[in-house]
């Protein structure tokens, strides 16, 4: 596990210093991504009966979108939140507030690769069931919020609910922390569905300004998509 750690940690570095290191970026994160994966899919393998079998599932999962393989996170995900349910061989660990809160977060992640994979309808049901699990703990598990409610706005805006994407991702995304990574970004795009392409522009403005100024990655996809704006604007 600690190996793994070590190159999953190495990939993460590279990837908010991206520019640093260009142009051979994209192939250390390549590599250090599958060092890491190997290494967790041996371990896999061999503890599934083990007690930390559903944290290194996760982690497992965590990295499989980080490489875009959304299915196999998914499916992960899907194996996990199954254990802790009534009758499953974790659901002891429903009993207090930490263990809901780790089931809550294995929603959470089940429900970003199934939007990864395009699976929104299903991604939908996995959300709410995951709100429901904390209803009675609502601000209790914040940084687990912030990336529920974040995916719960890309889900609406894979949906076609572009007024749900864009009300819950300014109160409740927006709003929790603006310097977060894409939290601006399905707001602008429902904006820009809904034909308001100069709030679009403003929501990709406020994200160049506030949003992660330590990944230089996150900047730069912020900064193409306010000039894809700009663009379309232009040409009205």
């Amino acid at each position: 596990r600690a190996e793994a750690k070590f190159h999953c940690d190495r990939a993460n570095l590279v990837l908010q210093h991206r520019s640093r290191f260009h142009p051979h970026a994209e192939d250390l994160i390549a590599k250090a991504h599958s060092q890491a994966a190997a290494i967790m899919d041996q371990a896999i393998d061999e503890c599934k009966e083990d007690p930390f079998y559903t944290c290194l599932a996760f982690k497992r999962a965590e990295l499989a979108a980080c490489m875009g393989d959304y299915t196999l996170g998914a499916d992960l995900m899907a194996e996990t939140t199954a254990r802790f349910q009534q009758g499953g061989r974790d659901d002891f660990h429903m009993q207090n507030s930490s263990g809901r809160a780790n089931y809550y977060n294995h929603f959470r992640l089940h429900a970003h690769c199934l939007l990864g994979a395009n699976r929104a309808s299903e991604a939908k049901d996995v959300l709410q069931a995951g709100a429901q699990l904390v209803e009675s703990e609502l601000g209790m598990h914040p940084k687990i919020d912030r990336h529920f409610y974040a995916d719960s706005t890309w889900c609406m805006y894979q949906l076609g609910k572009y007024e749900q994407a864009i009300s819950m991702g300014q109160d409740a995304v927006i709003e929790m922390n603006r310097t977060y990574a894409q939290s601006h970004k399905y707001v602008a795009l429902s904006q820009q569905a809904m034909g308001r392409l100069d709030d679009a522009i403003t929501t990709m403005r406020q994200a160049v300004c506030h949003e992660t100024p330590w990944d230089a990655a996150n900047l730069q996809e912020n900064r193409e998509l306010l000039a894809q704006f700009l663009r379309e604007s232009e040409g009205e």
